[in-house]
């Protein structure tokens, strides 16, 4: 199967094929969607979602190439209420989730296990990965 790349306006693509994690990897591989089903982020409001794909399409200069609904994979144990995978190009395993818990957000880095302080919106959230628009959106 394939995961899908969000695009601007939701529509999804694949370009490569899905790979499990290597063997020893704590990478955080996408849940395995049909090619043709982009991710549906049911847990963010509209305007949320609105600025992750647009946040997702200009950070595209800094080698983000898709990002993930990951709250319906099995998780060993309660993790939050959102939980996107944020994925580098040419990349099975995603290199940051986002995560929401009770009203804040933080990140965390799935390459060297660091935490963020906690944020109060999606957009800080996201600015700590790549800064753009911080500030455009700040109900996002």
């Amino acid at each position: 199967m394939r995961r899908p790349v969000v695009h601007q306006r939701g529509e999804a693509t694949s370009r490569r094929g899905h790979r499990p994690s290597r063997p020893g990897s704590n990478g955080v591989t996408s849940a395995i969607q049909p090619a043709s089903t982009p991710p549906r982020f049911d847990a963010l409001s509209a305007t949320e979602k609105a600025y992750l794909l647009d946040w997702r399409q200009e950070a595209q200069e800094v080698g983000i190439e898709a990002v993930d609904d990951m709250i319906g994979r099995p998780w060993p144990c309660p993790v939050g209420d959102v939980i996107i995978g944020v994925f580098k190009a040419g990349e099975d395993s995603a290199a940051w989730l986002v995560i929401s818990y009770n009203g804040l957000w933080a990140v965390a880095s799935c390459i060297d296990g660091a935490v963020s302080r906690s944020v109060k919106t999606l957009a800080e959230a996201l600015a700590l990965i790549h800064p753009w628009g911080f500030g455009r959106a700040r109900t996002a």
